[in-house]
């Protein structure tokens, strides 16, 4: 399909043709979406990105700020979090091995959250027999994880250099 085929109607087909992967009210949601855009082509990245992602991102925005937090890094996490994962992700992989990366990423992004809405710093049990799915070399303490954090915030918005400087620190144990 060409940038110039990307109608309204031709998003709709889509969605009807992509069956099992939505549920039928969420079809209806998307479709609500692509309409109240008032966008007849979306062909241009820009376009689509401004009248679908804005607007769905938008939403779910406002969604998490009143029923979870209106803290800005709640936000940032929840709306963020695949991004924020597969940073943490491939760190520990790359610094502790693969065996429960994935979980060490949860843990400190749960951490991060709990953090944000308590105020209470980010501490691990180490001397629980799961302690094996805890980051054990690398963002062990409040500060790391927070630092990391912040430089991938940074990151995210355009700030590649704060990332880099903060990840060079942590990898040094600095």
């Amino acid at each position: 399909m060409s940038k110039e085929e990307v109608t309204v109607d031709n998003l709709k087909k889509t969605l009807v043709l992509m069956g099992d992967a939505f549920s039928k009210e969420e079809t209806e949601i998307f479709k609500g979406i692509i309409d109240s855009s008032g966008i007849k082509n979306f062909g241009e990245p820009k376009v689509f990105s401004l009248a679908i992602t804005y607007s769905w991102n938008k939403f779910i925005k406002s969604f998490i700020k009143q029923e979870i937090s209106q803290s800005k890094d709640i936000i940032f996490i929840y709306q963020n979090y695949s991004f924020i994962h597969r940073y943490l992700k491939d760190l520990f992989a790359k610094n502790e091995g693969g065996c429960c990366s994935a979980d060490k990423s949860k843990k400190v992004i749960n951490g991060l959250v709990e953090f944000f809405i308590s105020g209470e710093e980010i501490k691990f049990d180490y001397t629980n027999k799961r302690a094996y799915n805890l980051p054990q070399k690398i963002l062990t303490t409040h500060d790391e994880i927070l630092f990391y954090y912040k430089g991938l915030e940074s990151l995210y918005f355009g700030r590649p250099e704060v990332y880099i400087d903060n990840l060079k620190r942590i990898l040094k144990g600095e």
